[in-house]
Order: C-alpha cells, then sequence, then structure tokens
C-alpha cells in the first residue's frame, strides 16, 4: 500500500507553506478578497484575523441579494471584475480548493491563494513522516478496507494529505454521507444513535431515506451536548415522538468535562473549554435497546465514544458511519478497535469533501 503514496520529495510541509503564503498575502500590493461565505471562510477569516492579514471583499460563484460577511458586501465574481481592474483571491470554500482553474483565465485575477485546511480548522497534522512512522498500521487499515473503491478513495486521500492537493480527489467525493446506497441498507425498526446530532441535519436525511422505502417503525437516540444547537434539535423534533432527544456528549464514562460551545458543527469537548458539558456513554443511556446503527461525528471524539459502546457493539452488531479525520490517527485505532470488537465487520471508507475533512468508515 505505501508503495502507492507519493514519494517524500513531493511532500509538503503545511507550517511552512502557510507561512509562506501568510507572507505572500501580507507583501501583495493587490486587494485581497475571500472567496467563499461559508463554514470555511469563517475559519478563514479567523485564522487571517490571528495572522495580519486583512480582506478587502468577499465574493461567491451566484449572486447574493442583501447578504453582508463580516461587515463586507457579499459580491459576485463580475461584481468585483468591474470594480476592481485586479485582485487578488484566497480560497474559502471547499471546492475552490480543487476548481481554482476556474479562476485562472479571469484577467482580474492576479493570485490565487489557498491555506491547509487541517491547520484551519485545527485539526491534527497527518503529513508524510507520520504516514511512514506508522506505515504497517496504514496498510493494516488498508488491507481491511472490502471493496476497492475504498482502497482507492483511501491511498488518495492520503495523498492529498501529504501533497496538499485535492484534484485527484474529485471523482471519489459522494453527497449521501452517513449513508452510502452501496453500504447503508435501511430496514424496518431501525435504532439510530446519532452522535453529534447538531440541529438534527443527519437525522432529517435518515428520516427521508426511511420515508422513500416506505419504512415506518423506527426510533432516535441524538446526542447534541452544544445548548445552542441543542434548542434549534429539540424544536425540529417537538412533534417527532420516534426522536429522543439528549443534551449530553458522547464519552467512554459518566462525567462532566470542559467543552468549547460554538453554536455550530464546531463545538466539541476540549479541556481549553470555557463551559461545562455532561457526557455518558451508549451503553449507558440505550441499555437494552437493539442499536441497530449508529454514526458519529462529534469533533475528535469518536474513540471514546466507540469505548462507551463497546457492550452495544458486541451485543447488536449495529452499522457504523464513523468520521475518522479529525484527529492524526483515527484511520488506524478506529478500524483497529473495532475489528476487536466485532472481526467479522466489513469496512468501507467513503469521502464526502474534496479536502481534508468528512472522511467516512463505514462497518457492516
Amino acid at each position: 500500500m505505501i508503495d502507492k503514496l507519493v514519494k517524500k520529495e513531493e511532500a509538503v510541509n503545511a507550517v511552512e507553506v502557510t507561512e509562506s503564503t501568510l507572507e505572500a498575502m501580507r507583501n501583495d500590493p493587490n486587494p485581497i478578497m475571500l472567496w467563499g461565505c461559508g463554514e470555511l471562510a469563517e475559519w478563514v477569516v479567523a485564522f487571517l484575523k490571528k495572522s495580519n492579514v486583512s480582506l478587502k471583499g468577499v465574493f461567491v460563484d451566484v449572486n447574493v441579494l442583501n447578504k453582508e460577511f463580516h461587515g463586507m458586501k457579499v459580491n459576485s465574481l463580475d461584481e468585483l471584475c468591474v470594480n476592481y481592474p485586479s485582485f487578488s483571491v484566497i480560497v474559502g470554500h471547499l471546492d475552490g480548493y480543487a476548481n481554482q482553474a476556474a479562476l485562472e483565465n479571469i484577467r482580474n485575477v492576479e493570485n490565487i491563494y489557498s491555506l491547509y485546511q487541517r491547520i484551519l480548522n485545527r485539526h491534527e497534522i497527518i503529513d508524510y513522516d507520520f504516514i511512514e512512522e506508522n506505515r504497517e498500521a496504514f496498510l493494516q487499515t488498508y488491507n481491511w478496507l472490502t471493496d476497492e473503491l475504498s482502497q482507492k478513495s483511501y491511498i488518495l486521500w492520503l495523498n492529498s494529505l501529504v501533497t496538499k492537493s485535492f484534484h485527484d480527489l474529485v471523482p471519489y467525493v459522494y453527497e449521501d454521507m452517513y449513508f452510502a446506497e452501496d453500504i447503508i441498507k435501511l430496514s424496518e425498526g431501525e435504532v439510530l444513535v446519532d452522535g453529534g446530532a447538531y440541529t438534527g441535519d443527519t437525522i432529517r436525511d435518515f428520516v427521508n431515506r426511511l420515508s422513500l422505502a416506505s419504512i415506518s417503525n423506527y426510533k432516535v437516540y441524538a446526542f447534541e451536548p452544544d445548548k445552542g444547537n441543542y434548542a434549534q434539535l429539540c424544536a425540529y423534533a417537538e412533534n417527532l415522538p420516534s426522536i429522543k432527544t439528549i443534551n449530553k456528549g458522547l464519552w467512554d464514562k459518566e462525567a462532566t468535562l470542559h467543552f468549547n460551545a460554538k453554536e455550530s458543527v464546531l463545538s466539541s469537548i476540549s479541556e481549553h473549554g470555557d463551559s461545562i458539558v455532561l457526557v455518558d456513554t451508549i451503553d449507558n443511556i440505550c441499555a437494552g435497546e437493539k442499536v441497530t446503527f449508529i454514526k458519529l461525528d462529534i469533533e475528535g471524539a469518536e474513540m471514546k465514544a466507540l469505548k462507551g459502546a463497546e457492550q452495544t457493539i458486541k451485543k447488536h452488531k449495529p452499522k457504523l458511519a464513523i468520521c475518522a479525520y479529525h484527529l492524526a490517527a483515527d484511520l488506524i485505532t478506529i478500524p483497529q478497535y473495532l475489528k476487536q470488537l466485532v472481526p467479522d465487520y466489513q469496512l468501507y471508507f467513503r469521502l464526502y469533501q474534496c479536502g481534508h475533512s468528512d472522511a467516512i468508515i463505514y462497518a457492516i
């Protein structure tokens, strides 16, 4: 497997490249425009502010009427080209990483910058040396993957972490996150544990898919520790008696932990968090329930939550859709733990963003 990775000389040092990119932006005589106004753009704005890089404006690919982003009017690219004879661009949305060529032929665009996503969202950096140091463990994960698509996607994703280039990922990015149609089959009596339920987005997809399959008998345990997100989750689930909302995080034991509350998908358990959150285990909360499906997207706490679901997983062997990208070792430790609990689990790997996030390990 490791022989299919790019060579060491093609590797990019994320910290060095980030510093050189910031320096180039500071010295750029052109006004710098942010391309995007979503979640990734928020990370870019925060990072640039901390790094003393100023933005002049923001634009998106489609017209957005009467919208502002951090005090800047959101323009179309055409509007910018009319108002600025020359400007530079910082990529602020995921598709832009793979589609920068779309701007290269725009006469007004002088320079195009992008920042390493794992630095922007504070995930642990995975580089060539880390992969090389853990060669046998990565090889083991590769060999466990059930189908060719999983193995191909896995190698390409690791390569993108090393080179910081995303072009080769484009054909392998899918939209059915947590519910890969060739892997996940839903049936009557599904019991979903949604770890990181946010405001109910995954549950909406789950319920819609059940409806399309004419399945009416289901239950959901929706865990969301962030109070702001939880309020929106409860509002969504208010008239859905099959959904049990739980204002706790998932962990390997019952406890009270520090929490970084952002009222967004980035809320996370953190020793540096400025608030307190209750956590518990799937085994405790769902004791006696025949859980059929566990989804976890909990910002690096996935392994803790899996350990807190040990008895549930051993007994019921539920379908699993687990985010495996928050921590550098996730693609090693998560598959190892799942195969230890249930050796018969078949493992799959799928990508849902053209970048360094939303990489999912499925176990069936």
